[in-house]
């Protein structure tokens, strides 16, 4: 029973720590985008006028849809762990465990890792409550752990999902089931976009496509200037 617990025990921080350092890398390479974007968006748009238009024209409005498919979903997961934030504030400060400022931002931290974040989050509050107030309290915190993810569960998640993503909350759930049914818990993260992308991508009229998203708007990379004809130079 030890060693089988150990096993599992194993797996999990193997899994936890994988998802730790994609995230830490992924937001890493935001920061870099971020601090070099307006000369990349210039680099990017001025395609449209190389040998690559026909790829640009082909690529960009499903580029610039999947970019804003995906910053709602994660502008909705960042709403969801402040509500986790701010409950689990509530509840510890009733319970009357400690460190309530240092627990609250591992939520909120682990909060923007859908599935996951929920084991990794849970474990230093348990412990915190074992070592202040012993199993009694470990009962407390356990129960205020459960309540507040069957909220963020049933409540929260449908809700400000489709909110942000602007469908139904039905429709959210059953994304979600039958994304993690299929694809476990990448289809959790990745289920709701992804749907919703192919729906916009489907549902989208030619106009906008035409132009690439946002491609017309003002910051475009101005066309080559066109040649002198023979006329002009005369």
């Amino acid at each position: 029973f030890i060693s089988k617990g150990w096993s599992m025990a194993r797996q999990g921080l193997e899994k936890a720590w994988h998802f730790f350092t994609l995230l830490i890398m992924g937001l890493l390479f935001s920061f870099l985008i971020m601090m070099d974007l307006p000369n990349l968006i210039r680099k990017v748009r001025s395609l449209r006028y190389s040998k690559a238009a026909p790829v640009y024209e082909a690529m960009a409005s499903s580029v610039v849809l999947f970019a804003q498919v995906g910053g709602e979903n994660f502008r909705a997961q960042i709403i969801i762990s402040l509500c986790n934030t701010l409950l689990t504030i509530i509840g510890l400060s009733i319970i009357g465990t400690g460190s309530i400022a240092l627990l609250s931002l591992v939520v909120f931290s682990c909060g923007l890792i859908p599935v996951l974040g929920v084991f990794l989050s849970s474990v230093p509050i348990i412990l915190v409550a074992i070592n202040e107030g012993g199993l009694h309290m470990m009962a407390y915190v356990v129960v205020l752990i459960l309540i507040i993810h069957a909220v963020e569960a049933y409540v929260l998640n449908p809700k400000i999902v489709s909110a942000a993503m602007h469908i139904n909350p039905v429709i959210t759930l059953m994304i979600l089931y039958f994304a993690h049914t299929l694809m476990g818990m990448w289809g959790v993260i990745l289920g709701v976009p992804i749907s919703v992308y192919f729906f916009r991508q489907i549902t989208s009229n030619g106009s906008k496509s035409k132009n690439g998203g946002n491609g017309d708007k003002q910051g475009d990379a101005p066309p080559p200037p066109a040649e002198k004809t023979d006329a002009a130079a005369a």
